[in-house]
């Protein structure tokens, strides 16, 4: 890990730029934004409130656009502060999704002031981005005792995920439990299983039964083809949970490598487990559940299928099950139902949390972010008021844990804050609408990590950097010659043997054999 460390430090400032990068697309609540602009509203109300020193300046910047009754929200937020004792003013620094990788890289690059910014770990874990010199370390802070009641919200497990070589690098962002797990979900419309009277499937075949009989069922309904979807872009984890055998992770960045519970490192192209999901899929297609355009249509065209309630099954959950009530709007009466196949068996945890918020190194007051964080976290009330707003203005409580949202005229919402960034999962308030079954498949797995067999490639993140002309060929290739097998639709005793010679051709082995060096390193940096 040392000279993985040292070579990364001699990175350019300018290589902060992707590091920070994402799309639009890649966590979810993302949207495109318009003008960036600090919102500081409430100030001067509050800057002589806590005594004789001015609030301490707390920016936050984070992707995403502004809110109607972004200004209004954060003067109250600002004043509670003050009400409480915390000396800070909240300051938040939206950049909209087609800024944020030249606007980071310069605020970072440029020694720009501010105490909070969010990361992304599906894209760049913050162990790399320390070693780029872009996070401080926020031991200290921690040791003081301080800050214990923030550390004691979230596990030693998750903890770990944001330390890098023995320093806390950031907050985790824990807005639900299911982040980063592997549970192999099925989702199907329960009402219409119900009325058939199916039982719930206890092995491949019985799914495949299950799901055409929900599909006649509901093209009778319709009058319209019915289909299953999701579960290909990544392996089929919902048929692997069911496999006699030990779990083993596939990295989700090019679906290319698998790596063992013993630490053993190969192409999962290559292996017996891949062979077989590429076959049960040529099944599904076979029966007439996969749809013949599926690749073509995209993954929009499947949601909304499914939020119109034309799905005969979801794989590896196919439908979120907070969509429920989106879709009973659409479909009055339609639930969804969800199950495992293996359901016996513990979780499989890959990541801990995808999101976190750390302090960046330009900061010079970064307890100012912790401040903030622990505020945040230690009440309902703080939670509500930043997340959802003011109520009666911006959102309405329903009952413990529910709310309804105050559109605006454009039909909007007039304020709530992106809770896959910051919102604290215990304190989170679900849709109005949503069930009380749906809530506690959310909540289900959030005293489950002790339980749960957790992936010794978790925190690990792979810089493609050394194998960059390897990385850009083999993404180039990889999704176009294995979509058509991983969905069924190209035989795999047909199409294999070509795909993998042009995937040689384009450096598979170059890359697998330095993503195995860097785990390696990786491992060891783990049992020091």
């Amino acid at each position: 890990m040392k000279s993985m460390k040292t070579k990364m430090k001699r990175l350019l400032a300018v290589a902060l730029c992707a590091a920070m990068a994402v799309s639009a697309g890649a966590c979810s609540g993302a949207d495109s934004g318009s003008s960036e602009k600090t919102s500081s509203a409430g100030s001067q109300a509050v800057s002589a409130a806590a005594g004789s020193s001015a609030p301490q300046p707390m920016r936050y910047v984070a992707p995403g656009s502004d809110w109607p009754m972004q200004d209004e929200v954060i003067a109250k937020v600002n004043e509670k502060l003050q009400a409480d004792g915390v000396n800070i003013e909240v300051k938040l620094q939206r950049i909209p999704w087609d800024a944020w990788d030249q606007k980071t890289q310069l605020m970072i690059s440029s020694g720009e002031e501010f105490e909070m910014l969010h990361v992304m770990q599906d894209k760049k874990q913050v162990g790399i981005l320390y070693g780029q010199g872009a996070l401080a370390p926020l031991n200290e802070l921690f040791d003081s005792g301080k800050y214990d009641d923030l550390k004691s919200k979230f596990t030693d497990n998750v903890w770990k995920e944001v330390t890098s070589q023995g320093n806390i690098l950031a907050v985790p962002a824990m807005s639900t439990a299911n982040q980063g797990k592997s549970y192999g979900d099925i989702s199907y419309r329960k009402d219409v299983a119900d009325k058939l009277g199916l039982k719930t499937p206890t092995t491949v075949d019985e799914v495949i039964d299950f799901a055409k009989a929900i599909q006649a069922e509901l093209e009778k309904e319709t009058g319209k083809k019915i289909y299953a979807w999701g579960g290909t872009g990544r392996p089929a984890e919902w048929y692997l949970r069911s496999l006699d055998e030990d779990y083993f992770y596939v990295d989700t960045a090019l679906t290319l490598v698998k790596v063992d519970q013993d630490g053993t490192v190969s192409s999962w192209v290559e292996s017996e487990e891949f062979k077989n999901s590429c076959k049960l899929y040529e099944r599904f297609n076979k029966e007439g559940l996969i749809h013949p355009d599926s690749l073509s249509l995209g993954h929009e065209y499947g949601s909304n299928e499914i939020l119109y309630g034309r799905w005969a099954i979801g794989f590896d959950s196919g439908m979120p099950v907070e969509n429920e009530q989106q879709l009973q709007k659409n479909v009055p009466g339609a639930e969804i139902g969800v199950f495992q196949l293996a359901p016996e068996k513990n979780d499989f945890i890959t990541f801990y949390t995808y999101n976190c918020n750390a302090v960046p190194v330009t900061s010079k007051h970064p307890e100012a972010a912790l401040d903030f964080l622990q505020w945040l976290y230690s009440d309902q009330e703080n939670h509500d008021l930043f997340m959802y707003g003011i109520e009666g203005e911006t959102y309405n409580a329903v009952g413990d844990n529910r709310k309804e949202k105050i559109l605006g005229e454009d039909g909007k919402a007039l304020y709530q804050y992106d809770e896959w960034q910051i919102a604290y999962q215990p304190l989170r308030r679900f849709e109005d609408g949503m069930s009380d079954r749906l809530i506690a498949l959310d909540s289900r797995r959030r005293d489950l990590d002790e339980e749960a067999v957790v992936s010794v490639a978790t925190g690990f993140m792979f810089d493609s950097t050394p194998v960059a002309d390897a990385a850009a060929n083999l993404s180039a290739e990889a999704e176009s010659l294995l979509a058509p097998l991983k969905c069924g639709l190209v035989s795999y005793d047909e199409g294999f043997e070509s795909a993998l010679s042009t995937l040689k051709a384009a450096g598979l082995d170059e890359y697998l054999a330095e993503y195995d060096k860097q785990f390696q390193e990786f491992l060891s940096g783990q049992s020091k």
